[in-house]
């Protein structure tokens, strides 16, 4: 990838980049040809590569981070993942803020949107993102919506138990919401911990999309 050459040459390679799953071959290549590392056999390539990647994959990650390469200068860790816990995510926050000299992070996912902004402020987003699709741009009137017409709004999510779809749609009701927030009476505050939570679960293996946006639908305050 032109970007990664051009920081490599310029003596400017980030520490981690947040990729689409379409440049892996690509970043690969890079990895062997611009840093000198063997993809194969190479005990400081670390490879991840999960549905969900939880907080015990962070913890292993992690202890291995610690550790000294062991053939060269450098480590390299490849994270793939459809789904990430929010649990996992904060637990990679610290190897983020202080990552071991010489070490670089490539996270690989097609739904960039479902990581905390805690996490993307401290990688590097070069991934190809697509356009925000009609249903996110009607957030906003999803929060003038009835129960039931938000139900009805959210059906094609909960039919095809679009778990991407899901989080996708969360994000932009969380960043909606919080643009309203001084709108939105105290008691009815507990809509970010609700949304928080179905986020998190949405990550598990086998959530339930319908009785999460469900609960969504009925606990959103009418703005």
């Amino acid at each position: 990838m032109d970007i990664l050459k051009s920081a490599l040459a310029s003596d400017a390679l980030h520490h981690a980049y947040l990729l689409s799953p379409a440049s892996r071959e690509d970043v690969f290549a890079f990895i062997e040809t611009g840093l000198g590392m063997p993809m194969r056999g190479n005990p400081d390539v670390h490879i991840f590569e999960r549905d969900t990647f939880t907080i015990d994959d962070a913890r292993v990650l992690k202890e291995r981070e610690n550790r000294a390469p062991l053939s060269g200068t450098k480590k390299v860790f490849i994270v793939s993942f459809s789904f990430i816990q929010t649990e996992a995510q904060n637990a990679l926050l610290k190897v983020l803020e202080e990552p071991s000299e010489s070490t670089h992070f490539f996270f690989f996912t097609p739904s960039p949107e479902q990581l905390l902004g805690t996490v993307r402020s401290r990688v590097m987003d070069v991934s190809v993102s697509g356009g925000v699709s009609k249903m996110f741009a009607d957030v906003p009137a999803f929060l003038a919506m009835s129960p039931a017409k938000r139900i009805e709004f959210l059906a094609s999510l909960i039919e095809e138990k679009d778990r991407i779809g899901a989080i996708q749609f969360l994000n932009e009701l969380e960043t909606e919401l919080a643009e309203r927030k001084e709108k939105i009476d105290t008691h009815d505050l507990s809509i970010f911990s609700h949304i928080r939570r179905a986020r998190s679960y949405l990550s598990d293996r086998a959530p339930s999309v319908k009785i999460l946006l469900e609960h969504i639908a009925l606990t959103t305050p009418r703005i």
